[in-house]
């Protein structure tokens, strides 16, 4: 599949979800729903699917440089949202979201269908294991990168609420692949078939929970904010750049390096919205994030694909 069949794809499974809650076809709960059964059984399904393949040494080492990749890269996106803050003087609610925005693109609905049609083969294990750190880090550091300082006394309390967050399915998920890849353990047919059919549908739904969230974003006020540009150009341009010229010198594995790449150049996290509301932040602006990243992620993402083709 190629770069402009990709765009057209993300385009018309988002526009579906568009589509559906303009129309009222769903109603408002009907995306907050779909999304939590997403979470709760379709990504621990593309987790335990994705590791049902037999061990392999290479596979295993690329997945070890994923992970340091992955741990790697949020430190260098953190350290960028600290000094894009520095720059604007901004000490506000939108700045602590710039900060969450660049270390945690959309990982869930976003990174897995894209590396799933991208890298048929082994996207789905290898976006899995680079993840990993980041399941682990947005719900320790994400309360504290959210919440006002001032509201901040007890930042021990947030982080039990991270680790407590860790008991969730798709995290549970990780342990359980991994044994099934390490050992060679094979389920019986009909679970291991049953856990392929939900895994099968996470690019469909995914594109459509985006589309739906889209519809509901608030965007009033959006367009006179210019830090929302400045998130969008790091987010979509500036991180997968910076991080490509970063990783070139290693000389890795070309699925990887293009894998870590395109990952950088994802739209903000669905759930920046989510964590801007339980800690009073400026959701309006967290929603406006989403909206402009994701309209316009339709097409860097195809564009950074196609150029990695050609350079890689």
């Amino acid at each position: 599949m190629n770069a402009v069949d990709l765009a057209i794809i993300m385009f018309l499974l988002i526009l579906v979800g568009y589509i559906c809650r303009k129309t009222k076809i769903v109603d408002e709960r009907f995306g907050q729903s779909l999304s939590v059964f997403i979470f709760n059984v379709v990504f621990p399904a593309i987790v335990i699917n994705s590791m049902s393949i037999k061990f392999d040494r290479k596979d295993l080492n690329n997945s070890i440089i994923l992970i340091i990749i992955s741990i790697g890269t949020m430190i260098i996106m953190f350290a960028g949202g600290k000094i894009t803050n520095a720059i604007t003087g901004k000490k506000d609610s939108l700045s602590r979201i710039i900060t969450f925005a660049l270390m945690f693109p959309n990982f869930t609905f976003m990174a897995f269908p894209i590396m799933e049609t991208l890298f048929p083969d082994k996207g789905l294990f290898y976006i899995s294991m680079y993840t990993i750190p980041t399941r682990f880090a947005i719900y320790v550091l994400g309360p504290l990168l959210m919440k006002p300082k001032e509201e901040s006394d007890n930042r021990m309390d947030l982080v039990k609420q991270g680790l407590r967050a860790l008991i969730t399915p798709p995290v549970i998920a990780i342990p359980i692949g991994l044994l099934l890849y390490f050992t060679g353990i094979k389920l019986p047919i009909p679970i291991s078939e049953t856990i392929a059919h939900f895994a099968r549908v996470a690019t469909p739904m995914g594109m459509v929970v985006s589309g739906i969230m889209i519809a509901e974003s608030s965007i009033k006020n959006l367009f006179g904010e210019a830090r929302i540009y400045l998130l969008t150009l790091l987010r979509l341009f500036a991180a997968p750049i910076l991080i490509y010229f970063i990783l070139l010198p290693f000389n890795l594995d070309p699925v990887i390096l293009k894998i870590s790449v395109i990952y950088c150049a994802l739209p903000v996290a669905s759930s920046t919205t989510i964590f801007a509301l339980q800690y009073k932040g400026d959701a309006a602006h967290a929603a406006g994030s989403v909206f402009m990243t994701t309209v316009f992620s339709m097409l860097t993402v195809p564009l950074c694909a196609y150029i990695l083709e050609l350079v890689v």
